[in-house]
C-alpha cells in the first residue's frame, strides 16, 4: 500500500506488526526536520512534558498581560495584526529613542548544567530612514515592565543576562550575543539587517555555548562560559526609533523548546 501523507509511507503489509515505515518528503515550516535547528532538538521533547518544556506561538491573538505582555512609548501601538498566518505588529511613535516591546509574561527559560535551549523566530523590518532603528530579538531576564534591552544612541542592549541578536542606530548588520548580567560576548553575523523578507532568528544554548542561525546558517558561535546568562528570561522583541520616524517590527512566530 501506498499513499501520500505529506511523505510516501512504505507499508505493503500493514497487518504485520514493526514493519518499518520510511519517508521521503521532509517535514517542513516551524518545528520541522528541515531547520537545522529543530533538527537538532530532542524530537521526544514535542511529546514528554517530562522531558521538554515546549512552546510556540503563531500569534492568532493577543490578550495584554495574560501569557505575554506588550506595551509602547506614547502614541506606538501594539497588536495582532491583519495578516497571513497571524502577525503581531509592534509600531512605534515618531520621536527620537520612542519604544514598542512584546514579552513573554513569566521569565519561564533558563540554562544550566541540564539545560539547553532551542529558540528560533520569524521576524521582518525594513528601515524608516536609512539605519535608524534598534531591534532586539531574544531572550532577556529584565521584568515583563522594563524588557526593554536596546538602549538609545545605537549603544545596543544592557548588560542585563540575555542571548539574541540585535541591530543598532548606525549600523546596517545584525549582531549577536550574550550576558551573563555584567560582562557581554558579542559580535557582528556580516548578514545584513532589514529589508521586505522575513528573517528566521535562532540559537541553540547550554552552559557551554550558544549557535546563532540565520535563516537555517550558522552565523557565530560564543564559547565564553562566563557570559552565558544563568538566570531565568523572557522571550522579547523590541523596537526602538533611533529618529523622528516610526519603526514597525513584525512578528510571524516564535518558537522556543527548553531541555528539562
Amino acid at each position: 500500500m501506498k499513499r501520500d501523507f505529506g511523505g510516501i509511507q512504505d507499508h505493503d503489509q500493514p497487518h504485520i506488526f514493526r514493519q518499518k515505515v520510511t519517508f521521503s518528503k521532509p517535514m517542513v515550516g516551524p518545528g520541522s526536520l528541515a531547520s537545522p535547528i529543530w533538527s537538532l532538538a530532542p524530537q521526544q521533547g514535542l511529546c514528554d512534558p517530562d522531558y521538554a518544556h515546549f512552546f510556540f506561538e503563531d500569534f492568532n491573538e493577543f490578550v495584554s498581560a495574560d501569557i505575554w505582555t506588550a506595551s509602547c512609548d506614547t502614541t506606538g501601538s501594539v497588536e495582532v495584526g491583519d495578516g497571513k498566518g497571524g502577525i503581531f505588529t509592534l509600531t512605534t511613535h515618531s520621536d527620537d529613542n520612542d519604544a514598542a516591546w512584546l514579552t513573554s509574561t513569566k521569565e519561564l527559560w533558563a540554562i544550566d548544567s541540564t539545560a539547553k535551549i532551542y529558540f528560533e523566530a520569524s521576524i521582518q523590518y525594513a528601515e524608516a530612514a536609512t539605519d535608524d532603528a534598534n531591534i532586539f530579538v531574544g531572550l532577556t531576564a529584565d521584568t515583563a515592565a522594563t524588557a526593554v534591552p536596546m538602549q538609545a544612541a545605537g549603544a545596543g542592549p544592557t548588560a542585563v543576562d540575555h542571548i539574541g541578536f540585535w541591530k543598532v542606530d548606525g549600523g546596517t548588520l545584525w549582531q549577536y550575543g550574550t550576558s551573563d548580567g555584567s560582562t557581554q560576548d558579542t559580535g557582528s553575523t556580516g548578514v545584513t539587517a532589514g529589508g521586505a523578507s522575513y528573517v528566521k532568528l535562532g540559537f541553540i544554548a547550554d552552559v557551554n555555548r550558544v549557535q546563532f542561525y540565520i535563516n537555517g546558517v550558522l552565523v557565530a558561535t560564543t564559547t565564553d562560559v562566563a557570559d552565558i546568562p544563568d538566570t531565568d528570561m523572557h522571550i522579547v522583541f523590541h523596537v526602538k526609533a533611533g529618529g523622528a520616524h516610526a519603526e514597525v517590527l513584525l512578528v510571524d512566530w516564535v518558537k522556543c523548546v527548553a531541555i528539562r
